[in-house]
């Protein structure tokens, strides 16, 4: 479909990913900033998500001197951070050395674990590249689907792209799938519904727009979940998405913005055993016409008084 024109309309309901269609969801574990700064925390993470059943980790990778200011206001949910002076202070404390990339991408590697990463401006990318040039996907936040030199940058690369669209309206997504598929487009394009809110309410988490974005055939879609639970994942696989995405902490008690969006290690296991059994029942559905009871289960009628 051409993205020529004033309207870029390229979210129509295509009918792909219909029951009986045999495929896998991919489970997304984002680390985010839960780590707190510890490269030894995000590493362990990263073990603990492979070992939980997840296909991917999501970090992020920060340059705070060209991406924030001294004068920068927190979101309301990092009210309480006492070891941060300024908002720019937390960036430096979450960002990563060129050593680090390489470090994190080498424990991917060992067990085995496909690495995506966040970057957030078009130096970061080239950072990231320079460290970690098998990275599997490049991931553009929520906070980014405006920054038109980081997509531009991100689409010259040909990598794998993951939109997440938790701050975009339509149209806005509209133009960015058009710019990522422009020739010559990124190497695969996921588009994930997302709603940025810490965290999202149940009547927010808008398993709708999965839908629509999982059956388009322009690219994949998915949830970019931050409910805090299993269960909208685990919707998501069955309607189609093709990619789920949760962020992960050791304890619902650890200290961190986004733990109360956030699954532990323990739920992501049971998240993604429930993520194969959606994935089964889609591409087993039953013809009740044609559905033949086992004959003990027939004896069982009978000779019964009605």
């Amino acid at each position: 479909m051409s993205c020529q024109g004033e309207m870029h309309e390229v979210i129509p309901w295509f009918m792909r990913g219909q029951p009986g269609q045999n495929y896998k969801t991919m489970v997304v574990a984002e680390i985010g900033n839960n780590h707190e700064g510890s490269l030894g925390n995000l590493i362990h993470m990263i073990e603990r998500s492979a070992l939980a059943g997840a296909d991917a980790v999501k970090i992020q990778s920060h340059c705070p001197s060209l991406e924030s200011t001294y004068g920068e206001r927190w979101p309301k949910r990092f009210e309480y951070h006492p070891q941060d002076n300024a908002r720019i202070e937390y960036w430096y404390r979450m960002s990563f050395s060129k050593y680090d990339l390489a470090e994190i991408q080498k424990t991917c590697n060992r067990i085995q674990i496909k690495l995506i990463v966040s970057c957030f401006s078009p130096f970061g990318v080239d950072k990231l590249l320079e460290c970690c040039p098998n990275v599997w996907a490049i991931k553009i936040a929520s906070g980014e689907t405006d920054n038109r030199k980081l997509i531009e940058k991100i689409h010259s690369t040909g990598k794998r792209t993951i939109l997440s669209t938790g701050m975009s309206e339509t149209r806005e997504v509209n133009t960015n799938v058009c710019l990522l598929l422009a020739e010559p487009a990124v190497e695969e394009l996921y588009v994930l519904q997302c709603t940025t809110e810490y965290p999202t309410p149940v009547t927010q988490v808008g398993m709708n727009v999965v839908e629509i974005y999982s059956r388009n055939l322009l690219f994949k879609g998915g949830l970019s979940d931050h409910s805090g639970t299993i269960y909208p994942s685990i919707i998501a696989a069955y309607l189609g998405a093709q990619m789920v995405e949760v962020h992960v902490c050791f304890s619902k008690y650890q200290f961190g913005a986004d733990i109360t969006s956030s699954v532990t290690f323990e739920e992501l296991e049971q998240l993604v055993k429930g993520v194969q059994w959606a994935n089964v029942l889609r591409a087993n559905p039953i013809n009740k016409d044609l559905y033949k009871p086992e004959q003990d289960s027939m004896v069982y009628r009978q000779g019964k008084q009605r």
